[in-house]
């Protein structure tokens, strides 16, 4: 085939490749790696930086529920504790030595309503805060925690309602008041004062005063009936005046401390005269009246440290401390005579009622209980032999 024939033959030599677009390329490739890789590293280091901020809430969490968890157990232990005490005051200071332990900055107070409900008084105190009394300057229906019945926190820093008492007092910062309810009844409040912000730790803190307040409400509750029941097992219930137990009881401890520290004491046993015919003849109601004016007379007349009780049925007996026979004597003659006038009044049926005593002096009559209200009995009734209304006080 020849040149002619119009055909145009291929030069087959490779061509000299680009390399300045195939860099370039590369640089590309490498510099959207690169972004991506940084892009990757900022959002793994937002990452990190978020599960270190979440570690740290998490541990603060933690460190609080484990503080909430101890504080309960505390909490818990001292309940145990207040339950076992006797008297309402041991369980007053009990509880503001703990709640000032657990609150190191606050003030607390154990307030307690009066019955009357004209004021309220400071029953235990523990802190550094200086009040002016020992009385809380609020009546109980002024009191915002009595009178809502619940929980009341305010900061003197942030709230303009304050509490009244906390008037002028420039170093408290707030106050956490906690309502003392039992049996749908409100008779005082814990109270925390504050220096500084005035702010109790949390919510689950307040809840747990709350709680805690609850449970010392019933402690004193408890601790009031069963003062009220052993007082009711020591006190006749028509007089009002202690019963033969608490005298005999009185008697005992009188003994006791007579025999440690010296002196005497005296008891005079004294039985109305013929109280069986002022029934017969008038009605039991004018008996009891002639036994309640003989219990008023006994405490209008006699000293506080003396002791009245009804001893069974017409007879009562009287302990008089520090007091001999002579000045017993005395006594005994004013209480008679007074008894004598005042049953000779209209409102008596039975005019001028009289009573006949037996006494005793200790350590002269007897060393023990037994012997001295049997002596003071026998004496009695020789009274009763000599024909009523007058004592005996010497030899039988």
């Amino acid at each position: 085939m020849s040149e002619t024939d119009g055909i145009v033959p291929i030069d087959l030599v490779e061509q000299e490749p680009d390399l300045r677009g195939v860099v370039a390329h590369l640089y590309r490739s490498l510099n959207s790696i690169l972004a991506r890789i940084a892009d990757r590293e900022k959002t793994l280091f937002a990452q990190i930086r978020e599960m270190q901020e979440r570690e740290q809430v998490l541990s603060r969490e933690y460190a609080r529920e484990k503080s909430l968890v101890q504080r309960f157990q505390e909490f818990t232990a001292m309940l145990e504790l207040i339950f076992s005490l006797s008297t309402e005051e041991q369980i007053g200071n009990a509880v503001v030595s703990f709640l000032h332990r657990i609150y190191p900055f606050a003030t607390v107070r154990l307030i307690s309503a009066a019955n009357s409900r004209s004021g309220m008084k400071v029953t235990a105190e523990s802190g550094d805060l200086a009040f002016s009394s020992r009385t809380c300057t609020m009546i109980p229906l002024e009191c915002m925690a009595i009178k809502l019945g619940k929980v009341v926190e305010r900061s003197l820093v942030k709230d303009k309602f304050v509490c009244g008492e906390l008037s002028g007092m420039k170093e408290v910062g707030g106050h956490v008041c906690v309502p003392l309810m039992a049996e749908g009844s409100i008779f005082g409040n814990i109270s925390l004062f504050f220096p500084g912000s005035g702010e109790i730790s949390g919510r689950e803190d307040q809840e747990l005063v709350g709680m805690f307040a609850a449970h010392i409400a019933l402690a004193i509750w408890n601790n009031r009936l069963m003062r009220m029941v052993k007082r009711d097992s020591l006190t006749d219930q028509l007089t009002g005046l202690p019963n033969r137990r608490f005298v005999i009881e009185a008697i005992q401890r009188e003994l006791e401390r007579t025999g440690r520290y010296g002196g005497t004491f005296s008891l005079a046993m004294v039985d109305i005269d013929h109280f069986k015919r002022i029934n017969d003849q008038f009605g039991h109601d004018e008996g009891d009246r002639v036994l309640l004016f003989l219990a008023e007379t006994t405490r209008q007349t006699l000293r506080k440290a003396d002791v009245a009780a009804r001893y069974g049925g017409e007879e009562f007996l009287f302990l008089l401390p520090q007091t001999g026979l002579p000045a017993a004597c005395q006594v005994v003659d004013r209480v008679a005579r007074l008894f004598y006038e005042g049953t000779r009044g209209p409102v008596f049926k039975a005019p001028g009622v009289t009573f006949s005593a037996g006494l005793v002096e200790y350590p002269a009559d007897g060393n023990d209980v037994g012997e001295l209200i049997k002596r003071a009995d026998t004496r009695l009734y020789r009274a009763k032999q000599l024909g009523r209304n007058r004592q005996v006080s010497g030899a039988e």
